[in-house]
Formats: C-alpha cells, sequence, structure tokens
C-alpha cells in the first residue's frame, strides 16, 4: 500500500492569526510530509504493507518495527491534529450542546478545561501531544500528553469522533511562558481506557528553550502578538530542525536524509539495524540514570557473541545528553562505530537530562514541585553518577573493568569522580577523554553567561567539519536542562582556570589561584583527543600537565611526581569542541585511534 500525504481542509494561510503560514507550511510541508515519504521508504520490505496507517498504529510500537510505527504514528498524529483545527472565521464559538455539557462535567467549566488543556501542553517537555480523551468506564474527559511519536490510538478500541463537531481551539503559549513551564515529566504509561476525540500539536521548539535563544528572550512590546513566537525565533529554531534533503551553508555529506528527526535514542539505534535495551541505576541520593544499551543484532552479526564483547560507557558533555552519539547515521556515528568493531556499548545518561525517560527521575523528589530535585552540580555527577554507571555497567555485564568515553563535561565528572574516590580506577580498563574540559579555553575563562544560556553556546563554532544534513538530528539531544548551580559551578571554574570542587554558595568574584589541577589521582591508562579550534577547553593545558608530571618521575626531578598512563594524544588540527563527536572525518582522524586504545 502506498500512503499519500492527505490535503489540510484549509488553506495554509486561514488559521492565522494564532498560527502563521509558515509555521503551517513548516510543519505540514516539512514534518508531516516528511514523515509519509519515510514511510513510504520503509513499508514496502515489511509485512505490514497491506494494513492502513490506523491499523499500523493500533498495533504499538511493541509490535510494529520501530522506523514504521515511528513515521506511522506522526502521519496519523498530524493528520488527526489538523482536522482538529478549524480557520477562527468558520469555527463555532462554542462545542456542541452535548460536547460542552460533558467538559462541564469532567472539568467544572469550559474555561477550566481550555486552562488544563493548555498548561497539559505547554508544559510537556520537549516534543509531543496533549490529548482529549474520553474514559470508557466512567465516561468522563480527560486531558492526556504522549511524547514524541506516541499515540493513544495503540490503546483504545474505538475513534468516537475523528473530528469533534465544534472542538477547533488551538492554545498556543508564547516562549515566555513555556519557559516557566520547562520541567521534565515522565513519558506517559501505556493507556488501555480512553477514546480519542481531540488533539493539540506541540513540536519540538521548546526542547530550544531550556538554554533559550537571544530574540525569543527579548520582551515584547505592547504590539507583540503572545500566541505564536516572533517570527525570528521560528525561523531560528526552522533552521536547526527542519527536515529537508538539501544542505545547509557550510559542511558537506549524504545527499539525503530520509529520518525524523526526534528525541528518540531507540529510533535512531534500530532504524541503522541495531538492538537497543534500557536499564537504569539510581544514584546513592536518589537520582535514577537511564542507560542505553546497543548491540548488533545477533541475526546479522554473529561475529562476536554479546558475552564477549567488552563494555564501553558513551558520556555525554554539558547540554547535551546520550543521544549525541548516534545522530549522524550507521556510517557516521561514534557508538555503531564500536558496536561494529566488537563492542558491547553502553550510552549513559546524567542526571535530569535524558531526552525520554521512561521511568520516574528521582526515587523520592518530583521535579515539577521539589526545588531539591535541581539542588545539584559537577561535584554530583562525580560523587553519584559516575560510580552508579560504572557499577551498573559492571553489575549488568558481569565484567570487572569497563571502558570509558568521555566528551567535554563527561570527562570532567570523570576526573573529579578519580579525585573524590581513587579506588575508581581499578574498575577502568582505560579512560578516553575527548574534549576534555579540564582546563578552560578563552570562551569559558570569562564565562560569558549569556552566550552560555543562549543557542549560542551550542551553535557558536562552524559547522565545516559536519555533514550538515545530521544538524536536525544533532539538536534534539542538544541542548539539555542543567541546574542553576551546576552553571553557577562552571561560572567559578570558569574563573579558576580548571575544575575544582563547590567552593561557594555566593557569587562573590573568587581569588585568583595559580595551582594546577593535580593529576596523580590519574591511575589507569589514559588518552587525550581535542581539536586545535576548541574555544571552550584548553586540553593542551592537560596534556603538558600529565606529560610533565610523567617526565618528572621518570627523570627523577623531584622524585614524587605523578605518573600518568598516556596511552595516546592526539592534536587534530582545524577541529573544535563537538568534531570528535561529528565531524566526517572523525573516523579516520580520531575514532581509530581509539579503537587501539580500547584493545
Amino acid at each position: 500500500m502506498s500512503y499519500t500525504l492527505e490535503a489540510l481542509p484549509y488553506a495554509q494561510d486561514a488559521l492565522a492569526p494564532h498560527i502563521s503560514p509558515e509555521t503551517v507550511d513548516f510543519h505540514y510541508n516539512k514534518h508531516h510530509a516528511g514523515y509519509v515519504v519515510k514511510l513510504n521508504s520503509l513499508i514496502p520490505s515489511s509485512d505490514l504493507k497491506s494494513l492502513s496507517i490506523e491499523e499500523i498504529v493500533a498495533k504499538g510500537p511493541s509490535n510494529v518495527p520501530a522506523g514504521i510505527y515511528n513515521t506511522a504514528a506522526q502521519t496519523f498524529n498530524h493528520t488527526f491534529y489538523w482536522k482538529s483545527l478549524a480557520p477562527p472565521t468558520t469555527r463555532q464559538a462554542a462545542p456542541s450542546e452535548k460536547l460542552n455539557a460533558l467538559i462541564v462535567k469532567s472539568f467544572g467549566s469550559f474555561e477550566a478545561f481550555k486552562t488544563k488543556f493548555s498548561d497539559v501542553a505547554a508544559g510537556h517537555f520537549g516534543s509531543g501531544w496533549a490529548w482529549l480523551v474520553q474514559e470508557k468506564a466512567s465516561g468522563l474527559l480527560k486531558i492526556v500528553d504522549t511524547h514524541d511519536a506516541h499515540s493513544v490510538l495503540h490503546d483504545i478500541s474505538t475513534v468516537i469522533e475523528r473530528r469533534a463537531p465544534g472542538f477547533y481551539y488551538l492554545f498556543p503559549q508564547p516562549p515566555e511562558r513555556l519557559r516557566k513551564k520547562a520541567t521534565t515529566p515522565a513519558i506517559s504509561s501505556r493507556r488501555t481506557d480512553t477514546n480519542i476525540l481531540a488533539s493539540s500539536f506541540f513540536r519540538n521548539e521548546p526542547t530550544m528553550l531550556i538554554p533559550v535563544s537571544d530574540e525569543a528572550m527579548a520582551t515584547p512590546d505592547a504590539s507583540s502578538n503572545l500566541d505564536q513566537p516572533p517570527p525570528s525565533f521560528l525561523k531560528r529554531i526552522a533552521s536547526l530542525t527542519a527536515v529537508t534533503g538539501e544542505h545547509y551553508a557550510g559542511g558537506g555529506g549524504t545527499a539525503t536524509d530520509n529520518r525524523v528527526p526526534t528525541a528518540n535514542v531507540r529510533y535512531y539505534v534500530e532504524l541503522e539495524g541495531f538492538k537497543c535495551e534500557t536499564f537504569h541505576v539510581t544514584t546513592r541520593d536518589g537520582f535514577v540514570l537511564q542507560l542505553e544499551r546497543i548491540s548488533a543484532d545477533p541475526a546479522i552479526d554473529i561475529k562476536t557473541p554479546q558475552s564477549k564483547r567488552k563494555p564501553v560507557i558513551l558520556m555525554h558533555g554539558l547540554f547535551q545528553s546520550a543521544g549525541v552519539w548516534v545522530t549522524s547515521q550507521r556510517r557516521g556515528s561514534f557508538a555503531f562505530y564500536l558496536v561494529e568493531n566488537g563492542y558491547d556499548v553502553w550510552l549513559a545518561n546524567n542526571r535530569a537530562c535524558c531526552a525520554e525517560m521512561v521511568v520516574k527521575q528521582h526515587a523520592f523528589l518530583d521535579e515539577k514541585k521539589d526545588a531539591k530535585f535541581w539542588d545539584w552540580c559537577l561535584d554530583d555527577l562525580a560523587i553519584y553518577d559516575v560510580p552508579a554507571v560504572v557499577d551498573g555497567v559492571r553489575r549488568f555485564t558481569g565484567w570487572n573493568k569497563v571502558a570509558y568515553v568521555g566528551h567535554s563535561q563527561g570527562n570532567a565528572q570523570m576526573f573529579l569522580a578519580l579525585q573524590f574516590d581513587p579506588k575508581l580506577n581499578e574498575k577502568l580498563s582505560v579512560f578516553v577523554a575527548l574534549a576534555p574540559a579540564v582546563y578552560t579555553g578563552p570562551l569559558l575563562n570569562a564565562f560569558p553567561v549569556n552566550n552560555l544560556i543562549s543557542l549560542k553556546y551550542t551553535t557558536h563554532q562552524t559547522d565545516t567539519n559536519w555533514d550538515t544534513l545530521n544538524k536536525p538530528h544533532f539538536f534534539q539531544f542538544t541542548p539539555r536542562p542543567q541546574s542553576s548551580k551546576n552553571l553557577h559551578h562552571w561560572a567559578q571554574i570558569g574563573q579558576r582556570g580548571f575544575i575544582q570542587p563547590f567552593m561557594s554558595q555566593t557569587f562573590e568574584p573568587l581569588a585568583a589561584t595559580t595551582a594546577e589541577f593535580d593529576v596523580s589521582c590519574l591511575k589507569c591508562p589514559v588518552a587525550l583527543y581535542y581539536g586545535t579550534k576548541d574555544a571552550i577547553v584548553d586540553a593542551r593545558r592537560l596534556h603538558w600537565q600529565c606529560w610533565e608530571g610523567s617526565q618528572r618521575k621518570l627523570m627523577k626531578q623531584g622524585g614524587n611526581g605523578p605518573v600518568v598512563d598516556l596511552l595516546a594524544v592526539e592534536e587534530v588540527e582545524g577541529y573544535e569542541h563537538m568534531d570528535c563527536l561529528w565531524a566526517l572525518d572523525a573516523e579516520e582522524k580520531v575514532w581509530r585511534r581509539v579503537l587501539k586504545n580500547l584493545q
């Protein structure tokens, strides 16, 4: 069966001023159309090819290949969404009498329903949907939300009304309100007791507001339309998330990309033919961390049995989550490169940053209500998160030692963890540091907070070394939430020039220091990789500190100087902060040597 993009039931400018023509064009002609194209490319080789989209989605994500389910569900969700809207000139002023009576019975009043429906949509962190559904048992209405491509269709037996008469309300929120509601609820659980009435669309833009763009930070004047973000903001977001067959300025790479941008690690993993398993570990202070295990499909790759594969932990950097390792397609993603070379790969998430958390994020704290949930900094990542991840992977795999590959802050927390607990060295077979954030570079030395909390932090570097078709996928997992205390800690690090434990709750300038980071904590084999154009960290200074300490010991100058087992140091000409992960030639310039370090 071939699927088609259903025509909009109105003109693209008919929803203005509530939804601009540019927004409709972006989501209908780019996102919605992209899902249909991708679905048609996947379905011919599937035994689902005779089913309708509704029948595919109704089977549920556990019974349908991830790529097919995601594209089919997003196609259904978008089609249902467009049909739930009507132009201001033709919609009814109020719901039908029957529907209004049910709304009043369920929510108290129509105004109370509108407020709750709007709040659920605006409070959903990341891309997703808000739905009005009817409980089968009680007959009452309730509002639920689903994440990314997830749909309530596969949890129900019938759809009462595909298009509820008179029910054409959309409540978009301005960036100011979205920013205030930036919380991270757990993904909605499977529902077997609901019928769909209507949906409200809530796409990817809010993920970009966690550090928010400068233009969205601007205070609106009296003439501003607060029902939608300013055009400049939408243009900025569109430039990061559009699905297109053309290259952005700069960079190069593949000619087309039919993948759907989504904050779903499993989607990217299974789309490339690998297996993805989700595990959880709990830190000593109660945070639940999500780990994604990537392995080869044993039916395809029988060269290295899973039990023989050495475990490797990949830890992301600041403002990121685990998905940054898998968004460059099969031939360009470091995680897939390791799996293909016989390793058991574990993608780790730090606390509060997982893009698709499937369980509650803390054993007893509520991220929506408890300020204590956000009371943490780099020290806590080192003291609690690192040991929990390392011990968890050792326990899950049965291996006594694991390899650890970090990027940026992912290295900073390991360096501090080794200072706090030197015995952790005994659990590491090797520590590979990509763009290690130990000594700060010029961008962080003065710590420009306005840049750090804006999109400029992520997009400051050029994309000359990237396949720019991957950018919509990169920015599904960048930026991710951070605590203000952690940013305060990094401000202190910027003043000192290198990582040290958190010192003060005040914002007073710290006294100048000429001390160096103590590398004597490094007892496991270490490898360093960094770029000559990295303005965020000064890895050359760390390299010198490790080398100088080792030479002092070896030449008996000082007698008690530390010895650092440096397996490799690679300074890559022209590389910036993200290029060890995302550069087109990263395999040639970095990964092949990392592979030797792991071996």
